[in-house]
């Protein structure tokens, strides 16, 4: 087969969702070309879609070794490296394929959403701009994700306007429909979604295109219809949960962490360190990204997001077989690149804040590795948390969204360890209730920042005007002032609901 027949077919696999198939394909042309960089390529492609990112990096490398004229794989390497922990490679693979390339606007392009990612939201705005005057075809709607994400509709709305041409050149533009999602124009939504032929469009756009009708319907208070599109959503993913599988692998991490040897490790008390991780846990949808963007109003608190440092540092420590004091050291000093290289930098920082969900699985492992590490446990109304899990577009993040029973079984999962690390580490964990957090907001926040040996002010209360970059699905919650529209919201659903409901009671979650 020839190249660029091989490659169209195997381009063809990822965009059906058919990883496997296209890793397969991808090993069969490396084994028959192995000194082609375009099979090892491949390999990286495929191995990212099935999330073996490390493996991933492997790939690009021995790519760039046949040819190191590639800036279309620097860029592949430095999201592989992104999404392994290690920013400074990735913002080093990023600036090779700038210093190779800097008029390509595709490079340019994914620079800048590399550095969106990163927090630098200036320097992305910037190098974007330079990718849409030099004809970058998808530039011009990262800078309007962009302008979703920080959350101002009203330069939302006046980008729109001024880029009107260049934003309405293809007939459907999902992020051109996000954009009028988030300006509250629904009917128009619905108008456009449902004329789209979803099977003529990748899985990924497919499920996009249901999730905003969904979400539309909702707003609209057709919640019968609402629910039928998020079952689509859900229904279009090819994606499975394995129970046992996922109960062995949580069963594994809390064992290993009890055998393991920290003698190597120097204990120092919080005041003795210049700044220490807070761990922000809980289910997705718990109030993690409301949480940060609070605790963020702090000049002593830098947001780091979800950040991927604690599973890096697992694999080093577990599977590499590296001494715990170096691996405490190397994920120091990843928290400290993060800390210090911020684009409006904090006066005094103390605290880096981590939510990633699922370093509740790991809290015995982080306090082996960093002692003066703290955490704040976000716990949310099973059935509410249960729906806004349901709701979600997750892709392929998060395997047990799909179906409501398997939410119920990981959300058991979730509380059963919960309540084992709790037992555990009882002063370095403060228990957040959602529902109390949105009701009785000061309190609850007071009692937050004493957690975390903070002053708390009358400026917390204004966390909706932080323009901090959020990259989750909370990213509109956290725009504005708090509220309670979300709570006991499962009501609305009911009847759809009956069956997460009698699940998470079959478990004992209530």
């Amino acid at each position: 087969m020839k190249l660029s027949l091989q490659t169209k077919y195997f381009t063809e696999q990822l965009d059906r969702g058919l990883f496997d198939n296209a890793l397969r394909l991808a090993n069969d042309f490396s084994l028959k070309e192995p000194d082609s960089p375009e099979g090892y390529s491949m390999l990286g492609d495929a191995l990212m879609h099935k999330g073996e990112h490390e493996k991933a990096t492997n790939c690009y490398r021995l790519s760039l070794i046949k040819d190191p004229g590639q800036p279309d794989i620097y860029t592949a390497l430095g999201k592989a490296y992104l999404l392994i922990g290690e920013i400074g490679l990735a913002y080093e693979n990023y600036y090779n394929a700038m210093c190779l390339a800097p008029d390509d606007a595709d490079v340019l392009q994914k620079t800048g959403n590399f550095l969106i990612l990163v927090g630098r939201v200036n320097d992305a705005t910037v190098v974007l701009e330079k990718a849409v005057s030099l004809g970058a075809k998808n530039a011009i709607k990262s800078l309007l994700n962009l302008k979703i994400h920080l959350g101002d509709k009203k330069e939302l709305n006046s980008f729109m306007l001024d880029n009107k041409k260049l934003l309405l050149k293809d007939r459907l533009d999902l992020t051109v429909v996000r954009a009028q999602y988030t300006l509250g124009e629904y009917t128009k939504v619905i108008e456009i979604l449902s004329k789209v032929n979803t099977d003529k469009i990748n899985y990924s756009a497919k499920s996009a295109c249901f999730h905003l009708m969904a979400a539309s319907y909702e707003q609209l208070g057709n919640f019968k219809t609402a629910f039928k599109y998020y079952n689509k959503q859900n229904n279009s993913k090819k994606i499975i949960y394995a129970k046992d599988k996922i109960e062995k692998t949580i069963d594994s991490i809390i064992s290993n962490s009890e055998k393991m040897d920290v003698s190597t490790v120097q204990y120092k008390s919080v005041t003795d360190q210049e700044f220490s991780p807070l761990f922000i846990i809980g289910l997705p949808r718990s109030g993690t990204s409301l949480l940060e963007q609070v605790l963020n109003t702090s000049d002593h608190v830098v947001a780091g997001g979800e950040l991927l440092f604690v599973e890096a540092a697992y694999k080093k420590y577990f599977e590499n077989k590296q001494p715990l004091d170096q691996v405490s050291a190397w994920y120091r000093e990843k928290i400290e690149f993060i800390t210090k290289n911020q684009e409006i930098p904090k006066t005094a920082p103390r605290w880096l804040t981590d939510k990633l969900p699922a370093n509740f699985v790991n809290i015995g492992f982080i306090k082996n590795m960093i002692p003066d590490a703290k955490f704040i446990y976000c716990k949310r109304n099973p059935m509410d948390n249960g729906l806004s899990i349901y709701k979600q577009d997750f892709l392929n993040v998060h395997s047990y969204a799909t179906k409501l029973e398997d939410i119920a079984h990981f959300v058991s999962l979730e509380r059963k360890v919960m309540k084992y690390w709790s037992s555990r580490y009882s002063d370095d964990i403060h228990t957040v209730e959602y529902d109390n957090l949105v009701t009785d907001f000061d309190v609850e926040t007071q009692q937050i920042f004493n957690h975390c040996d903070l002053s708390w002010n009358e400026d917390v209360k204004s966390f909706y005007t932080n323009k901090h970059y959020c990259h989750t699905a909370s990213f509109d919650q956290v725009r504005q002032p708090v509220h309670t529209n979300s709570v006991g919201f499962n009501k609305k659903y009911t009847a759809e609901l009956d069956k997460l409901h009698l699940e998470l009671i079959r478990y004992g979650v209530i």
